[in-house]
């Protein structure tokens, strides 16, 4: 028997029939219409609301059962409760869903450091997700593995603080996290070569906007191309007037990807204000668009071409790690560790872990160090 895929939006297409088409909620052989008749591509946010009101309001999750509890119930009173969390499209919805597909069936007392390895020797042979189409074939990173069981190890402390309070919680064993990268940047000339070629060609020159964004202000590729122009509930936004920019969209909970309001740096607030008043006089609200249209999911395919033969082995995200190298390794700055950690939003022990090498004066007064033998005696006169 094949596993439900659980309740998702489905375009209905009636056309054929003389009907109106519409989106629907399937779950199983349940189909629930939602009157909203939108573009196929995409569900509107008003099905993705009607959507997680259903999965809310179908599921009473069981009590009393401590670590007799299956990891299916745990995983959906997880989903029921945190619909909005980050990790739920990824790690929840899907119908190949990794955690599910290994330990369904298994119950909580079953959660130990031999079974959590074997989840992770299970894992690591396996293809990632690309699509459908798509001839390229990747091993999953420990990165993501090590995600899917921390996303396990939360849907656990969730059950026991929202249904259970007397679970005694298994320990989940996470492998230990890879070493960060610590010379993943780009040099300048690299830069400029990479901005050079964006403006030249039409098809990259949305990119040019995204550089430099990404190494003035140091933030996440997500964050970036998420930007719009004016205040959103669903986006962070740029606010050249008070040279600000709100990462976090209004009424957004904070996650771990830290989103905090940052200045925006002298550099690039000129070219700000230029790009501004070009789309506001084309009513175009993203930042970085291509053509008008905003760009919400990816820019994979004009970076991997933009990036063939100068940087080809580095992702968009090098740009934060080179607005962090670039920074400190500036001989001419002034900043403590403790500003720079706070204009990219990150741990002041982060920054010097991973960038700390990078800085002028780097160990200087510990390497200077003078040690003399211990039975040497100081010359006095």
């Amino acid at each position: 028997m094949s596993r439900s895929k659980g309740p998702r939006p489905v375009w209905e297409d009636r056309s054929k029939e003389g009907k109106s088409s519409q989106w629907v909620i399937r779950d199983g052989q349940i189909k629930r219409r939602t009157g909203i008749a939108h573009s196929p591509r995409k569900p509107p946010p008003e099905v993705e609301k009607i959507l997680k009101d259903y999965i809310a309001s179908k599921w009473t999750p069981p009590k009393g059962l401590g670590q007799q509890v299956l990891i299916d119930e745990v995983i959906a009173a997880y989903r029921q409760d945190n619909v909005d969390a980050h990790s739920y499209e990824n790690f929840i919805v899907p119908t190949s869903n990794p955690l599910l597909e290994w330990w369904s069936g298994k119950k909580l007392s079953d959660v130990n450091k031999k079974t959590c390895n074997d989840y992770v020797e299970w894992r690591k042979p396996q293809d990632r997700k690309f699509h459908p189409n798509s001839k390229v074939k990747r091993r999953v990173k420990l990165s993501s593995i090590r995600h899917e069981l921390k996303t396990l190890r939360a849907a656990i402390n969730h059950y026991k603080a929202a249904v259970d309070t007397q679970l005694v919680v298994p320990k989940v064993t996470v492998p230990k996290a890879p070493p960060p990268r610590k010379n993943y940047y780009l040099e300048k000339d690299e830069a400029y070569r990479l901005l050079h070629k964006a403006r030249k060609n039409p098809d990259w020159r949305h990119l040019v906007r995204f550089i430099l964004v990404g190494l003035r202000q140091g933030r996440r590729p997500g964050a970036i191309l998420s930007l719009r122009w004016t205040p959103s509930e669903e986006y962070g936004w740029v606010d050249v007037d008070r040279r600000l920019i709100f990462w976090a969209a209004e009424g957004e909970t904070e996650t771990n990807k830290r989103k905090t309001t940052q200045r925006i740096h002298s550099h690039l607030l000129p070219q700000l204000k230029v790009w501004k008043a070009q789309d506001m006089a084309k009513g175009i609200d993203a930042v970085v668009h291509y053509e008008g249209e905003s760009i919400e999911t990816s820019i994979k395919k004009s970076w991997k071409a933009l990036t063939e033969g100068l940087c080809e082995n580095k992702k968009p995200h090098v740009l934060r790690h080179t607005c962090a190298t670039w920074m400190v390794s500036d001989p001419e700055s002034n900043l403590s560790t403790a500003e720079i950690a706070a204009w990219l939003a990150m741990s002041e022990k982060t920054l010097v872990e991973t960038y700390g090498h990078h800085m002028p004066t780097y160990q200087d007064r510990a390497s200077q160090t003078v040690f003399r033998p211990k039975n040497q005696r100081r010359k006095v006169g």
